[in-house]
């Protein structure tokens, strides 16, 4: 998140911040070996992504929020854009 914010802004106290915020919005989880077996023989083609779809449904994970939907498209998890998050969730924010 951070990369994507200052590669934007070009400012890194402003994405610092952004992010710092954003972590008191969302909860982090780890990746478990169990995601990454299951990664490994999926339908998902790119790794990291495959891993990211596992990871997310383990957790019950309501979205994948990702600038790339395109690469979810046979994910367990429903994938959003950036901006279709903010208008689902923050459009009266």
């Amino acid at each position: 998140m951070f990369y994507v914010l200052r590669k934007n802004s070009k400012d890194a106290i402003k994405s610092r911040h952004a992010v710092s915020q954003l972590i008191k919005l969302v909860t982090l989880e780890a990746i478990v070996p169990a995601d990454v077996s299951l990664a490994l023989v999926s339908d998902i083609t790119d790794l990291e992504d495959a891993v990211v779809c596992f990871a997310a449904k383990r957790i019950k994970a309501n979205y994948i929020v990702t600038r790339n939907t395109k690469d979810f498209t046979n994910s367990p998890v429903t994938a959003m854009t950036p901006a279709e998050f903010i208008n689902k969730f923050f459009k009266n924010a």
